[in-house]
């Protein structure tokens, strides 16, 4: 599709999804850059399309039209100052809680700052008198069409949930604005994908026999439940309703819900090996992140209906695929659940793979040239060591993908488990998990990469004020082996610009922090310096040295195994 049509096209599915919530009444100032958005607004058949000569003016009417049907508006205005012209209309909308949706057409960012006619810097341009602001990327083939959606959504549920106010959306477009030839060929009621739902603070009817959502759920032949990071106390209400109605649960390392026997063992490790497992009708979502993005990537294109169900809705989003967003507490909506629908007596759980028994033979059945001793054997064969006592810690990067992968717990308790996912970074890991460690005052095990540690070394010597125990495994394979299991593996300097391989050992430095140090390179070393450390209740340092490569071969013929 050519720029032109690829712009109509954006500002068709725009349109057709601000309609699909609510907007209906929408104001316009005549401008160039803003022609796809004018003639997309101009050609749904549910749009009143107004026109204005001042932007001022329109904004001022607009706010008008809000006030008095109770409901959001849009706005529409090219480049350059015709966008401060909305200037003192959104201030007023601000601070009097007036919903507006302000739609700014913009140059391409190449132009920005470069001396270009009509442009000016629209970004955040009227700074916090908006309630939410975003500047959308250029249109294009590569980026899903669910991203206009999640756009739309937010622009609108920001804008008439909570207080009431102002957003901003800042859509540039590049040269040729529009295609006419093509014109025909968008449906101006295409939506593309299913607009989101979002139910705000569900009533005690939501679930009730006729609703919509009731017969969503009790029509639905197979439902699966997903959990990212999670708060302790909402495992016993999901593992409830998971058991009440044999719903399987794929569950992400963060979510402390890994050890109960609803529970994949393998988390989405058993989705990437086998991609074309049957679609589900329904898949419920608990929590927010997840370590893999490919079982969000996999539930977007096998399910019909993904619904979220969380009771800190703040727009956060970045797969931009739920169908429906419940905003509510989730022990509420687990209970409503349980008391209207009826049991289900099949179940499901057989679909996610291998027992812990059996992944256990696969692991011991793997030969050379792949070395038994890598990150993924090191946090299989750790879930034997974590108690319900115990708090884990899950470095960024290897580390925490090993552990989503491969930690299968033994506990029918569930186990407290930390990490720093909110920017994913490996800087100051030791010294949040130290935190941790004197927060709970619970013994800690933390699982870290070389480099991770490396950053934060100096941390080494707050070990000895930690009021328990701290077990620091490091997974010593000399650099950033991440790398090696992403596309850029394959580059001839990898070492050199990604990985930074290094000869370093921690045990020099745990003689100058005066922390206990064990070194191995064997998996029942490993195993019998666990159990050591275990029974004699003290902070150490296990240093696993692992070859390089030996972690990516192995997870590869893991999925090999799975897969067939």
């Amino acid at each position: 599709m050519n720029q032109g049509a690829l712009n109509l096209k954006w500002a068709s599915v725009m349109m057709a999804h601000l309609v699909a919530q609510g907007i209906r009444v929408i104001g316009f100032s005549a401008g160039s850059r803003s022609t796809p958005l004018v003639i997309a607004a101009d050609r749904h058949p549910d749009i009143d399309l107004l026109s204005f000569v001042d932007e001022r003016a329109m904004g001022f009417y607009m706010l008008g039209v809000a006030k008095s049907s109770l409901s959001a508006t849009a706005l529409i205005t090219t480049s350059g100052t015709a966008v401060a012209n909305l200037m003192p209309a959104v201030v007023e909308a601000y601070h009097a809680g007036v919903p507006l949706i302000i739609l700014t057409a913009d140059r391409p960012a190449e132009l920005i700052d470069s001396g270009a006619n009509q442009t000016i810097t629209q970004s955040y341009f009227f700074g916090h008198y908006v309630k939410w602001h975003h500047t959308m990327t250029m249109p294009s083939d590569n980026v899903a069409l669910s991203y206009i959606r999640h756009i739309a959504f937010q622009a609108a549920s920001r804008a008439s949930q909570s207080k009431q106010g102002p957003v901003h959306v800042n859509i540039p477009f590049r040269q040729p604005l529009v295609d006419l030839e093509t014109l025909d060929d968008i449906d101006p009621l295409d939506v593309g994908p299913t607009p989101t739902r979002l139910i705000s603070h569900c009533p005690s009817n939501l679930l009730s026999e006729g609703s919509d959502f009731f017969d969503l759920l009790i029509n639905a032949s197979s439902v699966l439940i997903i959990v990212g990071d999670l708060p302790l106390q909402y495992v016993p209400p999901i593992l409830t309703l998971a058991e009440t109605f044999n719903w399987p649960i794929i569950a992400d390392i963060q979510s402390n819900i890994r050890s109960h026997q609803m529970v994949s063992p393998l988390g989405s490790l058993f989705i990437e090996s086998n991609p074309t497992i049957e679609p589900f009708d329904i898949v419920l979502q608990f929590g927010s992140t997840f370590v893999s993005p490919y079982l969000l990537d996999w539930v977007q294109s096998h399910s019909h209906c993904w619904v979220w169900i969380t009771d800190h809705y703040d727009g956060q989003n970045p797969v931009f695929g739920h169908t429906h967003i419940i905003h509510q507490d989730l022990q509420l909506f687990c209970t409503l659940c349980m008391k209207t629908l009826p049991p289900k007596q099949d179940s499901l759980c057989s679909v996610f793979g291998p027992s812990k028994a059996e992944l256990r033979h696969l692991m011991d059945s793997l030969s050379p040239p792949i070395d038994s001793f890598n990150e993924y054997r090191v946090l299989f064969e750790l879930a034997q060591y974590v108690a319900p006592h115990h708090a884990l810690f899950l470095s960024n990067s290897l580390a925490v993908r090993a552990a989503d992968f491969m930690l299968c717990g033994n506990q029918t308790r569930p186990i407290s488990t930390f990490s720093n996912r909110g920017a994913s970074g490996i800087d100051g890991v030791l010294s949040t998990a130290l935190g941790v460690n004197y927060g709970l005052n619970c013994p800690v095990i933390l699982v870290i990469g070389d480099q991770a540690l490396i950053h934060d070394i100096n941390s080494l010597l707050l070990v000895a004020r930690s009021p328990s125990p701290i077990i620091i495994i490091v997974l010593q394979n000399k650099g950033g082996r991440i790398f090696e299991q992403l596309p850029i593996g394959a580059h001839s300097r990898l070492n050199q610009l990604f990985t930074l391989e290094h000869d370093l050992s921690f045990k020099t430095v745990c003689n100058w922090a005066k922390v206990s140090y064990h070194y191995t390179d064997h998996i029942s070393d490993f195993n019998a310096i666990m159990s050591k450390v275990i029974s004699i209740n003290e902070s150490t340092v296990i240093e696993c040295a692992i070859e390089p490569k030996s972690g990516d071969a192995c997870i590869r013929a893991i999925k090999q195994q799975l897969s067939h």
